[in-house]
């Protein structure tokens, strides 16, 4: 096993860990689909390879899913603010 393999590992669990803590288990998978949109933008950029149609509008629906995601979860979290400290406004 090479040392770059562990680093890379361990640089990408470290970050990982923290969101679940923070966040819970659902926003590491959310992100997921970005490295698609990372890595189809790096092969045009760095290799020259064509974007079609197709691609762009998968990105733009992954980008409305992923936004409609993270709006939604925090109007979750305010509701349940709200609901921990009803009775009591402080």
């Amino acid at each position: 096993m090479s040392p770059q393999g562990v680093f890379n590992t361990g640089v990408t669990y470290v970050p990982i860990s923290w969101v679940i803590i923070r966040r819970g288990p659902i926003y590491p998978a959310m992100f997921s689909p970005l490295l698609l949109i990372i890595t189809t933008a790096m092969d045009s950029l760095l290799l020259g390879t064509n974007i079609y149609l197709g691609s762009v509008v998968g990105t733009m629906l992954i980008f409305v899913g992923l936004y409609a995601f993270l709006w939604g979860k925090g109007k979750e979290l305010q509701l349940s603010r709200a609901a921990m400290t009803w009775p009591y406004p402080w």
